[in-house]
């Protein structure tokens, strides 16, 4: 017979439960660039400098084990967004050229038919804006570029306010803001705005390539480098040293604007993709130089973030979530991330391309300074946030995530006496692996605690201390040398190449044969062939948007032809001073419990 006591605590549970399932708290997602697994100082890092970043690690939970599905931006960034594989959407490249990216010739961009987690939220109720690097798209029109059209500019009083620093190179002059197209000169078909976002502010429609650096000595390449405000042009080329409080700026007045009405601010960093650099006021901030000034201040710009949220009373309303969209540039040398205890980098199909940095904190639901460790992808977000807000995924698209807010929401405990963390009882969201393609071709899947290579790519040859100390006027040594993509690069395995990957984080002990494996795992190898021809057998490759024959060089954007340099922005910097720029130091690396290490390390 069930006590009085035990119904009213199960309805509580179940009104509990309720409230949650019909809450719509705020979200921003924060997506860092080519951040490694051991860049930051709550991954282990023990070097880098505590920011908010880590502050949303002591107010939420972090992941040990989350997964993107493809090491490179493009295709990562495509899938977060829609919740499903690259290889679905069409982000790969299938002529022999194998493009990893969108180039400014393309003519191809995020397909329309793709429902980006924007649009679902936008109908919702959610009011939903973005600044940073988009990466999805096409740069330019099929049509010609006429000067007559009456394109608008951005207007004065969106412009950040003018200091003392000027910008240092080209001259000032009125942009002419060639739209995004895919048929017109004016049809934006790939912005932004056409895929969910009522508000976009400053953004990076291409990337923030080592070409709009020191590009070997021959200063930002304008072809490459180009910042838009919305649909237009204001800098090209830019200074990569301003971006971060450009997006910082937009990202405030957003939030500001959005009043009462729940928000949804995708925050797309261009820390740290090369060219690494950061505002004067972070300059040698980091023992780690560049690369580790660039961390500051990006943890910065999420500090800032939560201190407004905190100032409009919205911090406990508002669901934060940080990730990395690969692993780290490797060939970058000094101005690459850290990998940590993984193989591999960037364009790797090895734990350190695939496994990167999550943290999710909502101070009213999510327990503080929590750890999970499960096995998780970046596809699952799309998901878990519809399912928070009790909305329904659209009933005629296939997700290749779950939702994973069993997890956010479960609550475990630090024994008192040994330190030791309970057992999480959510199972694994993922009982029938997570699967890994480049092009059309499945080379990888973990499943369980293993990790399965169909093909496999080369070894890396070199970690990030043996590139070198610095590469040479900040050109890589060999672009993706660690991490080949083409498919020549791959071999067939005639019997898969298995790790038990929480024990060997490296790769480097495989297991010679799969009886050996069945001697762990009961009929691990039947289980795996079923697991994997079953998840071919589900998915309809779209049609690839990332191969040369999609390049028209007609396509290059250019703000003022021949010359294609022009600036409407100036630049702003602000100085946090020592104590707002290292706010989070002192109480992260002194204050923290023994709970919290324990956690963390």
């Amino acid at each position: 017979m069930t006590s009085k006591s035990g119904v009213t605590a199960l309805l509580i549970l179940v009104l509990l439960s309720t409230v949650i399932a019909n809450e719509k708290p705020n979200i921003i997602l924060f997506v860092a660039d080519d951040v490694g697994y051991g860049d930051l100082s709550c991954y282990g890092h023990p070097s880098q400098v505590p920011s908010g970043i880590d502050k949303l690690a002591e107010t939420g939970k972090r992941f040990t084990a989350a997964y993107v599905p493809d090491p490179t931006g493009v295709a990562s960034r495509g899938a977060l967004l829609t919740g499903r594989l690259p290889v679905r959407i069409g982000l790969y490249g299938s002529d022999g050229d194998d493009d990893l990216s969108f180039t400014p010739t393309h003519s191809t961009g995020l397909p329309q038919e793709e429902e980006t987690l924007a649009e679902v939220l936008k109908a919702n109720g959610y009011r939903t804006g973005m600044v940073g690097k988009w990466n999805l798209v096409n740069i330019a029109t099929d049509a010609p570029i006429d000067d007559d059209d009456d394109f608008p500019t951005t207007p004065d009083s969106q412009q950040p306010p003018v200091t003392d620093q000027v910008p240092p190179d080209p001259p000032t002059q009125t942009p002419h803001p060639q739209r995004i197209n895919s048929n017109s000169a004016t049809d934006g078909a790939h912005l932004p705005k056409n895929h969910g976002f009522d508000f976009v502010g400053y953004n990076l429609p291409f990337t923030n390539s080592f070409k709009c650096g020191s590009n070997g000595g021959n200063g930002p390449d304008p072809m490459e480098c180009f910042l838009y405000k919305d649909d237009a042009i204001v800098d090209q080329p830019f200074d990569p040293a301003t971006l971060t409080s450009y997006f910082l700026e937009d990202a405030d007045d957003f939030i500001e604007a959005s009043g009462e009405d729940p928000f949804f601010l995708y925050f797309a960093f261009s820390n740290n993709h090369v060219s690494i650099a950061s505002s004067p006021s972070f300059k040698d901030t980091s023992p780690l130089g560049d690369y580790g000034d660039s961390t500051n201040e990006m943890g910065h710009a999420v500090a800032e973030i939560q201190t407004l949220l905190e100032d409009l009373g919205k911090i406990d309303d508002t669901l934060i979530i940080f990730i990395s969209d690969n692993g780290p540039f490797l060939e970058m040398c000094s101005d690459a991330g850290y990998e940590g205890f993984l193989k591999g980098g960037k364009s790797t199909m090895y734990e350190g391309g695939i496994r990167v940095p999550l943290i999710v904190s909502w101070p009213a639901k999510i327990q503080p300074a929590s750890v999970a460790r499960q096995s998780v992808s970046s596809m699952d977000l799309f998901p878990t946030i519809v399912d928070i807000i009790g909305a329904s995924l659209p009933a005629d698209i296939t997700y290749d995530g779950t939702s994973i807010k069993s997890i956010l929401y479960e609550w475990t405990y630090i024994s008192k006496r040994w330190g030791f963390e309970t057992s999480s009882i959510v199972p694994d969201p993922h009982p029938e692996g997570l699967f890994y393609y480049s092009g059309q071709a499945l080379v990888a899947m973990r499943f369980d605690k293993f990790k399965v290579h169909f093909q496999l790519q080369p070894q890396p040859l070199l970690t990030r201390a043996e590139h070198g100390k610095k590469c040479l006027y900040g050109v890589p040594q060999r672009e993706f040398y660690s991490g080949c993509r083409n498919a020549s690069c791959f071999e067939a395995q005639a019997i898969p190449i298995v790790y038990l990957i929480d024990e060997d984080l490296k790769e480097g002990y495989r297991f010679t044969n799969l009886s050996d494996v069945n001697a762990i795992d009961p009929n691990f190898e039947d289980k795996m062939k079923e697991l994997s021809e079953t998840h071919k057998g589900r998915v309809t490759p779209g049609t690839a948007l990332l191969s040369a024959t999609s390049r028209n060089e007609n396509l290059q954007p250019c703000c003022d032809p021949p010359t294609c340099r022009c600036s409407a922005t100036t630049v702003t910097t602000e100085d946090p001073g020592a104590s707002s720029r290292f706010l989070y130091s002192i109480p992260i690396t002194l204050g923290l419990s023994l709970a919290v290490l324990t956690k963390y390390f």
